[in-house]
């Protein structure tokens, strides 16, 4: 990608390496890509540092959701800005909006004061404003190096004719970089039809836990948030290639299917080993407390009627959520889970 500097977006110590092998020019550090990316650790910054030899962007943003920031957050932000610089950060990554949707120009200032010398890169928040085109003059009048923006589309491919009018009305006081979305397939389109110079992307692969004892009982966040025993780590031969992510948009239809396909059965199979471990505790301890009754008091306390309908209720709505997936054809070959549960 001669001419071109490609930014990784990485959220380990594997991952910021792998990226400088495979050419990234410029790292974004971050942590909790499953929310678009927050502030990450002093710790891992200090050894991002210790290992690569590009520059480290480190994100600045407190919590996921909207970028309408508290009193409170904001000092948190300024904070982290101090304490990145201290570590060795050599750019930072931030942005905030008003609740009409504007650039937020002086808490920006605020962000701008406390970096002071460091480089800033404005990031997707522009993708949520009212007017990106005055919004992109706040910018550049504030004086952000960079701008991060898909567009104000879901990908980058999407929102390539407000790239290029972006870059167009920038005129280089400002550098526009494209981001969200981007692969090898859709690459070479969006750098002809935008003339940006950079552009942003997380090259990663999924890796299976080196973990042998597994409870897949038990998650640590959200259903379908990411697997217990699986990894994202940045893919060395995809940054080479030059870069290649996991893109629905760019997807066939057969292939999208098949993927959310995939993932719904990886889903489905996790919550009903969950679902049958919860019945078989519930059954045990009603055997248990069955011991200590007479027969007449354990049917009268309606025990047997009990573990006939001790189903868990989340195994029915399962069983009726994979019936409702059998028309797209899913391959699900778990119902016999269902019968130990009856």
């Amino acid at each position: 990608m001669g001419g071109f500097l490609m930014e990784a977006c990485v959220d380990s110590v594997e991952s910021a390496v792998n990226a400088e092998r495979g050419g990234a020019g410029r790292l974004e550090l971050c942590s909790s890509l499953l929310e678009g990316g927050l502030t990450p650790s002093q710790g891992l910054l200090h050894v991002v540092k210790q290992c690569v030899k590009i520059p480290v962007y480190v994100m600045v943003r407190p919590r996921g959701g909207d970028f309408l920031y508290s009193d409170q957050e904001v000092e948190v932000m300024k904070k982290d800005i101090e304490l990145m610089k201290t570590h060795g950060a050599d750019g930072l990554v931030l942005g905030a909006l008003t609740e009409d949707g504007r650039v937020d120009a002086e808490r920006c200032m605020e962000f701008l004061a406390a970096a002071q010398h460091l480089p800033i890169t404005f990031h997707r928040a522009f993708d949520m404003v009212h007017d990106p085109v005055a919004a992109l003059e706040t910018l550049v009048s504030l004086g952000f190096q960079r701008l991060l923006t898909s567009g104000c589309e879901n990908s980058a491919l999407e929102g390539l004719p407000l790239i290029k009018q972006l870059i167009d009305q920038a005129k280089g006081r400002i550098a526009i970089m494209p981001g969200g979305g981007i692969t090898e397939r859709n690459l070479q389109r969006i750098l002809e039809g935008t003339g940006a110079q950079e552009f942003h992307c997380s090259a990663r692969s999924s890796r299976d836990s080196a973990m042998k004892f597994r409870n897949t009982c038990v998650t640590m966040g959200a259903s379908f948030s990411a697997p217990e025993y699986g990894l994202k780590v940045a893919d060395v031969s995809k940054y080479k290639r030059p870069l290649v992510q996991e893109d629905m948009w760019e997807l066939s239809k057969a292939e999208s299917t098949a993927l959310i396909n995939q993932r719904f059965q990886y889903f489905m199979e996790s919550e009903l080993r969950a679902a049958r471990v919860r019945f078989q505790n519930k059954l045990k301890k009603q055997r248990e407390t069955s011991k200590e009754k007479s027969p007449e008091e354990a049917f009268q306390n309606g025990l047997s009627n009990n573990l006939g309908k001790g189903i868990s209720h989340d195994v029915l709505m399962m069983e009726g959520m994979c019936r409702e997936n059998s028309s797209t054809h899913m391959n699900i070959t778990f119902y016999s889970t269902f019968q130990y549960c009856y």
